[in-house]
């Protein structure tokens, strides 16, 4: 990492950390940034990725990363039982399950070969672009075109609704 990539990297993050209460609305929404970018900064220097987990397990056998990942899971999961829990009313949360449907069969595989074809998913894509910035500048776009026309298709067309 060349020293002015350094630099302009800690300017940028004194004015997001120092600048950002004067502009955001509220202050749970720094709160979210400043979550964000510590997850940011854990990702892009531990090449998390959860495709990258299994195939550092195929490849090399260790499965030191995939371990760390259930670890996540497993305090993720315990923070939001602990959050529901303490909720006074659980309707607070604005909660939903929506069917298995053809749109969401048809998303699913598309996104397991997308997947497969760049060797990486969307947190492996984002460590990846500093290191193979073709593959993973190409599944980075063709991940966002697909949520950006996935999610118009699947509110709006019948035959992935009523399937």
């Amino acid at each position: 990492m060349k020293n002015w990539d350094k630099i302009f990297g800690f300017i940028l993050l004194a004015v997001l950390i120092f600048g950002a209460p004067f502009v955001l609305p509220t202050n749970m929404h720094y709160v979210r940034l400043l979550i964000g970018l510590a997850m940011g900064y854990i990702l892009s220097r531990s090449y998390t990725g959860f495709a990258g987990s299994v195939n550092r397990a195929y490849n090399t056998g260790s499965t030191k990363l995939m371990r760390t990942l259930m670890f996540m899971f497993l305090i993720t999961a315990i923070a939001n039982v602990a959050f529901l829990f303490s909720a006074k009313n659980i309707t607070d949360y604005d909660l939903w399950i929506n069917p298995i449907n053809l749109g969401l069969l048809l998303g699913g595989l598309l996104f397991g070969f997308g997947m497969s074809f760049s060797s990486c998913c969307a947190t492996g894509t984002l460590t990846d672009l500093v290191t193979d910035l073709p593959r993973a500048g190409i599944t980075l776009i063709f991940f966002c075109v697909g949520v950006f026309l996935g999610f118009p298709v699947q509110s709006t067309q019948s035959w992935v609704q009523k399937s």
